[in-house]
């Protein structure tokens, strides 16, 4: 059920609902609600019991800093919401710690957030939780303020579940882009990375790893086995007849 909350009224009827573990209430939608601020307590404790909502939606809530202190201690105790959209909240790089521990105290698998102003510092904050969590696998941090993926690179060298990266919108300096482009060229889990560089790249790139693609590609493995296979037969052939007849 999609629920879209407008007022306070119907804030206290879902949020009665959510605490009751109501089956009904699986997509929950808090849309442009900035009162939801005065009940972002009563959510959390909610969800720490709650085992059927599996996504939930604060966009453009007001949501502040200690809002998502609150809302962390909820994902503390809730293996059942798997996305998280946290969009148009202006909670800048300070709320990207308490975005760290929803995501590493949480099963996530997609979190949104869109125009917050998170910058390289709110990256840091959160680049080891991106790490922890073996469920996450799409990020979006479309429209912020991060120029420098130099933290987040060094964090997806090893990455085995992150698989969707959407970083359009930020000032990223081609020196940086370049870097990360070199740091995870051998991650062959991230399937699309994509960065809107403006000035820097031609059109957005919806596969930053294109050239690994290409290596991997069946007609790459065909030539390189019968490469290999010759190779391997004239190594044969050679080393026969080096052997001296009986």
């Amino acid at each position: 059920m999609f629920s879209r909350v407008l007022d306070s009224a119907n804030h206290r009827s879902l949020l009665r609902r959510i605490e009751n573990n109501d089956p009904s209430q699986r997509d929950v939608t808090f849309l442009g609600s900035k009162t939801i601020r005065s009940r972002i307590h009563q959510l959390s404790t909610a969800l720490q019991t709650n085992t059927c909502v599996f996504s939930l939606t604060l966009r453009n809530c007001g949501l502040l800093v200690v809002d998502l202190w609150r809302l962390s201690q909820g994902f503390q105790g809730n293996l059942t919401v798997t996305q998280l959209d946290i969009s148009e909240n202006a909670f800048g790089d300070d709320g990207c710690v308490w975005v760290s521990s929803i995501i590493s105290g949480s099963e996530l698998t997609d979190i949104h957030m869109e125009n917050c102003g998170i910058g390289n510092t709110g990256v840091t904050h959160m680049s080891s939780a991106f790490t922890v969590n073996p469920h996450l696998q799409t990020l979006n941090l479309r429209n912020n303020n991060i120029n420098s993926l130099e933290g987040l690179g060094s964090r997806l060298v090893h990455n085995t579940h992150l698989t969707y990266i959407y970083l359009n919108g930020n000032p990223i300096s081609s020196a940086y882009a370049e870097s990360f482009r070199t740091a995870i060229a051998d991650n062959y889990t991230l399937r699309s990375v994509i960065i809107d560089a403006g000035s820097i790249f031609d059109r957005p790139i919806d596969s930053i790893r294109a050239r690994v693609t290409a290596s991997r590609s069946p007609s790459s493995s065909s030539s390189s086995s019968s490469s290999s296979s010759s190779s391997s037969s004239s190594s044969s052939s050679s080393s026969s007849s080096s052997v001296p007849p009986a």
